[in-house]
Order: C-alpha cells, then sequence, then structure tokens
C-alpha cells in the first residue's frame, strides 16, 4: 500500500509540472549555482532550465530556457538563454522585449541532430530590466527568418533567480 502510494505522489509531482516554469522563488532560488570560469576572473550565475512548448501559440517546437549572468570585472552580462528545438530552422537573429524596444542578440550554435534541428542563443538583459520582471514577469518575442517565438518566463522565476545572484555576488 505504502509503495503504490509512493508510486502516485512521485507520478502527480512529474506530471504537475515541476520544471522551472513551475517553480516558486524559492525553488528558482535554491537550484540557481554559481560555476568558477576556468580564467578565475570571471564566474557564471545559471538558472534552473524551464521548458517551454510553442504548440499553444500555433507554433512548432519547444525550448529549454534559463537565466544566466556573466559575472566579471565591469558590468555583469545577464542573459536569457534559449536551447530551441524543432523539426525546421528557424534561423533566429533579434530579439523584442514586450514593449517592442529591440534587445542584443547573440546566436550560439546551430546544428541538425537525430530528432530535428537545435538552435541555442540569448538575449542580453540589462539590471533594470531584470528587476522589473521580478514583478511582472519576462516576455521576450525572437525572430527569425522562417518565424518568430515568444519566451515567457514568471515573475516568481525571475524573483527567486535575482535573490540568489545577489546573494552569490555580494559576497565577492
Amino acid at each position: 500500500m505504502r509503495v503504490r502510494a509512493t508510486i502516485l505522489l512521485a507520478l502527480v509531482f512529474l506530471f504537475s509540472g515541476c520544471e522551472a516554469g513551475q517553480m516558486t522563488a524559492r525553488e528558482v532560488h535554491y537550484f540557481t549555482a554559481v560555476q568558477p570560469r576556468p580564467s578565475r576572473e570571471s564566474a557564471l550565475v545559471q538558472g534552473p532550465s524551464a521548458k517551454i512548448y510553442f504548440s499553444s501559440s500555433g507554433a512548432t517546437g519547444y525550448a529549454d530556457v534559463f537565466l544566466r549572468t556573466f559575472v566579471r570585472e565591469g558590468p555583469d552580462l545577464h542573459q536569457l538563454y534559449v536551447a530551441f528545438r524543432d523539426q525546421n530552422w528557424v534561423f533566429f537573429n533579434q530579439a523584442y522585449d514586450k514593449n517592442g524596444n529591440e534587445l542584443e542578440f547573440t546566436e550560439i550554435d546551430r546544428k541538425e541532430v537525430t530528432a530535428g534541428i537545435t538552435e541555442h542563443f540569448a538575449a542580453k538583459l540589462t539590471d533594470e530590466y531584470l528587476e522589473s520582471a521580478s514583478n511582472t514577469g519576462l516576455q521576450v518575442k525572437f525572430l527569425g527568418k522562417q518565424g518568430e517565438r515568444t519566451v515567457r518566463l514568471r515573475s516568481r522565476y525571475v524573483r527567486g533567480y535575482l535573490q540568489k545572484y545577489k546573494e552569490l555576488t555580494t559576497s565577492q
């Protein structure tokens, strides 16, 4: 009886959306980590990955997204990182915030894989943008030659990430 109850609870937890987009701010805070860089002059703070399915918006594909910050000399570099997967290329090359302001776009990698394609890219975010998104949520539209996708992260994800980022960087 206990085994069945344990399995049932595990299945409920699994299928109830235990991805980062569904996490509480406390959980995002807990799973955000710092990785020292080989140069020892910088570090990478990275939040947990959130899976986003685009089928609800009439598009195809899905993406693993997370916030990351390169902690370095001078101002830190905040990015929304996207690992997009689909059957067809989109050739992403632009990013815009929810107000239509263009964000700095960085192409990281494009390749064919067994089940289709992957496109890895990021949008640069300012301190002010992240602070605002901790209250309103984050919404970035990525455009490419073959379409567009909008990435949303809930305010609680951004809030948990920022809290951990600040804790990790104030001690340096």
